[in-house]
């Protein structure tokens, strides 16, 4: 079969299937991804820093930034890592708000090109 492509021309292959839209066969079906902003990662490789183990006192290069950042949202997840930054803002804030700064301040340096 014949079937018109998005490049022009046409596209001779089998013709893909769509899921049907009733939402009680496919849950998703409704729903459509959107795309996180640039903010929104920043501010989740912020929280991810701010969990890890490293410290403003070690001046961590670029990649271990990366690497923490990595392995703290592979390891614990997203929600974790928001958790653990709550928690510690409850106990001891005095600490935890530099703490913030410097985390959001690495992410925006390591990850500039990125974001």
């Amino acid at each position: 079969m014949r079937v018109p492509s998005r490049l022009g021309g046409f596209h001779t292959g089998a013709v893909p299937l769509t899921r049907p839209t009733d939402s009680a066969v496919w849950p998703a079906a409704g729903r459509v991804r959107r795309r996180q902003r640039p903010v929104e990662l920043a501010g989740l490789y912020a929280e991810a820093l701010f969990a890890s183990d490293l410290q403003p006192s070690e001046e961590p290069a670029p990649l271990d930034v990366r690497r923490a950042v990595t392995a703290t949202l592979c390891r614990y997840g997203r929600r974790w890592c928001a958790a653990r930054m709550a928690e510690e803002f409850g106990d001891h804030p005095e600490t935890a708000v530099p703490r913030m700064a410097w985390a959001v301040r690495t992410v925006r340096g390591c990850y500039r090109p990125a974001l």
